[in-house]
């Protein structure tokens, strides 16, 4: 299967150099990148672009790189929707640019797809992520409160059979892109705000008969809050609403 890694970014100039690398040390190297950004400022974009023209220039891995004028804050679905349907793989990594993944990272991934097809059924595949701190050390067995709202929302839900891992996240999993296009994308209503999107689109698809499960792990750097509010309330309520008419 071909796989497309779709990238998220927002000035990560610190950080999205590290996520290009591991992406490019992988056992089971992506067949293509896609970084989408969400109006960063031209030199941020130009400092992605020169990454990527490397990546070309040394590897047989295509790349893309989208941004927009940004004419209102995070719009993270949005960009999502955008780099996936630009994408033209089979099988959809989806990252934020603030991830280390990893050696076998994609390749554990792709087993479990593999493994799952065989059963006659798609999967969703999330996986635990860990902080590292500023100061470089890896923050082992604390879970934020955005992981604390992602299990309780999970673990209580009739429609998941996931055993939860501290700290799993769906910012970062994998997906064939016929399923995105079958449930109808990320839902764009959450953007400007924080959290439960995820949860959302892993909703629709387990009800679309999509497998929901949980394999291998990534690094996130911490870099302190990001774009958006950190309120969960407006997304959370959001979320509600729309489950109880889905």
């Amino acid at each position: 299967m071909k796989i497309s890694a779709v990238i998220t970014c927002y000035e990560s100039k610190k950080t999205i150099g590290l996520t290009l690398t591991s992406l490019y040390g992988q056992t089971r190297q992506p067949d293509e990148i896609i970084v989408t950004d969400d109006g960063s400022t031209p030199e941020t974009c130009d400092f992605v672009r020169g990454l990527l023209a490397t990546i070309d220039r040394h590897s047989s891995i295509e790349t893309i790189f989208m941004t927009h004028e940004r004419s209102s804050p995070y719009r993270l679905n949005t960009i999502r929707n955008k780099g996936i349907q630009k994408a033209g793989g089979d099988l959809i990594l989806l990252l934020d640019g603030d991830i280390l993944l990893p050696r076998e990272f994609l390749s554990g991934h792709e087993q479990v797809h593999q493994s799952i097809l065989k059963m006659g059924t798609r999967a969703l595949v999330s996986c635990v992520r860990k902080n590292i701190s500023k100061s470089g050390i890896i923050e082992e067995g604390r879970k934020s409160e955005w992981g604390q709202e992602l299990d309780r929302e999970l673990s209580s839900s009739p429609w998941t059979e996931l055993e939860l891992e501290p700290e799993q996240t769906l910012s970062q999993c994998s997906f064939f892109k016929d399923d995105w296009e079958r449930v109808g994308q990320f839902d764009t209503d959450f953007d400007g705000h924080w959290g439960f999107d995820e949860i959302e689109f892993a909703y629709r698809m387990k009800n679309a008969g999509v497998r929901l499960t949980c394999h291998g792990l990534v690094y996130h750097i911490d870099e302190g809050p990001g774009a958006g509010s950190r309120d969960h309330s407006h997304n959370n309520k959001l979320y509600l609403r729309k489950i109880s008419v889905g």
